[in-house]
């Protein structure tokens, strides 16, 4: 249980960590 509770963990991390590398996306464009 507790290796799967990291597991969850971890992935809800690199979801956070993806949308707000996407959310950045369009503020990039803007620089150029």
């Amino acid at each position: 249980v507790g290796d799967i509770a990291y597991l969850v963990s971890f992935i809800s991390g690199l979801l956070s960590v993806g949308c707000w590398v996407v959310a950045q996306i369009p503020q990039m464009w803007k620089n150029y």
